[in-house]
């Protein structure tokens, strides 16, 4: 997988923020459910985040190379 492709995660840690405004939180105020992150453009530093029928575009190129070196 290129730079420019995809690159899944089953959960997303890098942007706790994104991830607790889109699911129910738990007793202790972290997200609860199942994400779903995909690099729309690794050289931008674009992801988009899915949690149940909610997308959120995320602009973070430091979470982006992580996750196009993981995918390795």
């Amino acid at each position: 997988m290129g730079a420019t492709g995809a690159a899944a995660l089953g959960v997303l840690t890098g942007v706790p923020q994104v991830a607790a405004k889109m699911l129910p939180a738990t007793h202790d105020g972290t997200a609860e459910g199942p994400l779903v992150a995909y690099v729309r453009d690794a050289r931008r530093g674009e992801l988009t985040v899915m949690a149940g029928g909610k997308e959120v575009a995320v602009h973070d190129p430091d979470l982006v190379r992580r996750i196009v070196r993981a995918s390795h």
